[in-house]
């Protein structure tokens, strides 16, 4: 009697059960699509700014720029300036750790940007764009960082976009900067450099632990090894120097080789790669460090290859 029940019981609702599982999968292939719709369109978009950039570089000569710092005895003070600008007690301890990190004369966007900074938090599923994962933003226009999810290191990485974003007006056309990436009506450039660098530095400054972007930091972390300092391409970060990355880069490596980098950077940023496609792109980078002759930075990518294969090595260990 008791079989004949469940069997009842089956009957009842298995109809439903049958009717839930085919939605579940229209629902899964219609994201698949979007997907796939999606990447295409992005696919699209980058090789559009990648010939625009091809172009521009033919004549480009990237130069050296020479930052203004405060003087030291301003320091303090403008030091000062920064906490009482701030308005959000969640920022104190970021603004803190950052000031301590770089120095308060690095940080020339956050005068002009934190007094009118806003913070709204934002259920994830009213995100503006649902095919994007994103856990937050950070818009310049609006001045305006959203928090679609309050996990630990998004409110970090979007401060430290709007610590390093600004506006320019170029032949009547304006353009927002934020960190490395250039940003115009028609113009979308550098932006997987900048995603990438932008959650290394969250890691580095705030001890975050990486949630996004981590093909992109990984490659990054050799390629700032074109640096002989790697503080001075935070410094460039903060003043919106893609040229100092350009200028280093083109020392021993090509254009088509830049382009190639920081393709790669910009389609990787919100999908993954293969093991094969990201270990091709650093070998390329090492290449050109190589060129360079500077053991140390050699001898840098060197101890990342060692610390990337005794990681690996850590996580089978664990299976």
């Amino acid at each position: 009697m008791e079989f004949l029940n469940i069997l009842y019981d089956l009957l009842q609702v298995g109809p439903l059960i049958i009717a839930c599982n085919y939605l579940a999968f229209r629902l899964q292939q219609d994201r698949k699509y979007e997907l796939q719709k999606n990447i295409e369109m992005k696919e699209g978009w980058i090789n559009y700014n990648e010939e625009l950039l091809k172009y521009t570089l033919q004549d480009y000569v990237p130069q050296k720029n020479i930052y203004k710092h405060f003087p030291k005895e301003l320091e303090t003070a403008a030091q000062e300036i920064l906490y009482s600008l701030n308005k959000y007690e969640e920022l104190t301890p970021l603004i803190g750790k950052l000031i301590s990190h770089l120095g308060v004369s690095n940080l020339p966007d956050l005068f002009f940007n934190l007094e009118n900074l806003n913070i709204h938090y934002v259920p994830f599923y009213q995100r503006k764009h649902l095919l994007l994962d994103a856990l937050g933003t950070y818009s310049y226009k609006s001045n305006e960082i959203t928090i679609y999810k309050n996990k630990p290191g998004v409110l970090e990485h979007e401060f430290l976009h709007a610590a390093s974003s600004r506006e320019i007006c170029k032949n009547g056309t304006n353009y927002s900067l934020t960190g490395f990436s250039i940003l115009g009506e028609d113009l979308d450039w550098f932006r997987g450099l900048n995603e990438g660098y932008t959650e290394l530095l969250n890691e580095r400054i705030f001890g975050t632990r990486q949630i996004s972007y981590k093909t992109n930091t990984y490659v990054i972390k050799y390629l700032e090894n074109i640096f002989d300092n790697p503080h001075d391409m935070e410094k460039a970060y903060f003043y919106n120097d893609i040229d100092s990355i350009i200028y280093q880069f083109l020392e021993y490596g090509s254009k088509e080789e830049f382009l190639k980098v920081m393709r790669f950077l910009n389609l990787y940023s919100s999908m993954p790669a293969t093991k094969t496609e990201r270990d091709h792109i650093v070998h390329l980078i090492c290449d050109i460090i190589k060129r360079s002759g500077q053991k140390d930075n050699i001898d840098k990518c060197q101890k990342l290859d060692e610390e990337n294969k005794f990681s690996i090595k850590k996580l089978v260990k664990k299976f």
